[in-house]
């Protein structure tokens, strides 16, 4: 009996279980709006993606093929799988960044607890899941949500390296910074002083 208890405990320990209910809290709030905010520019892009191969990999937005979109190619790819799933409209588009968005409460949390407590990761990421800024941009087909995402697995990956001195979180951290690259361009490189500041001096 005593075993199952501490064995409870260890469990609760490691699944908080205000993080489970503020990921509930968060995606409700998305799940309900979900494709409120439809971009239909960003739509019809998706659309002419699935035309074919080459509209995919250069992200067209018009069907031949001519004119590009205005944004790198990376979430509207993300986009252009799910409408291949789900078919083209406006919740499929919005899938990915409702996603994107719950799981950025998770690696949020994560990012925080172990440098500056449970109570600023509880904090951190209920302002993340209800803020209602965030609760737009993750309901609807603009690339901001992805990309917010990516950053901050990109701080993850910084603390990471910055605790352990591995190199392998650096490089996991450039793949993130060129990815949000690939998402907004130089929108991405904002927080990129913030997190050189972080490197230790050899």
């Amino acid at each position: 009996m005593l075993k199952n208890i501490t064995n409870i405990h260890k469990i609760f320990n490691r699944f908080d279980i205000w993080l489970i209910v503020i990921v509930i809290i968060g995606a409700i709030l998305r799940v309900r709006r979900l494709g409120d905010f439809d971009n239909e520019y960003y739509t019809a892009t998706v659309s002419s993606m699935l035309q074919n191969a080459n509209n995919f990999f250069f992200a067209s937005f018009d069907t031949h093929g001519v004119v590009t979109v205005d944004k790198p190619p990376v979430s509207f790819w993300i986009q252009s799988i799910v409408g291949g799933l789900f078919g083209v409209n406006g919740w499929s588009v919005s899938i990915p960044q409702v996603i994107a968005g719950i799981l950025a409460i998770v690696i949020l949390y994560i990012t925080i607890r172990p440098t500056f407590g449970r109570i600023a990761a509880i904090l951190g990421s209920l302002t993340l899941a209800v803020i209602p800024a965030s609760v737009v941009i993750d309901s609807g087909n603009e690339p901001d949500s992805l990309l917010s995402f990516i950053l901050l697995l990109a701080a993850f990956c910084m603390i990471r390296n910055v605790k352990t001195n591995h190199k392998k979180w650096l490089i996991a951290f450039s793949l993130m910074t060129g990815i949000g690259f690939n998402i907004k361009m130089l929108v991405a490189f904002v927080p990129l002083p913030a997190f050189l500041q972080t490197q230790k001096p050899n």
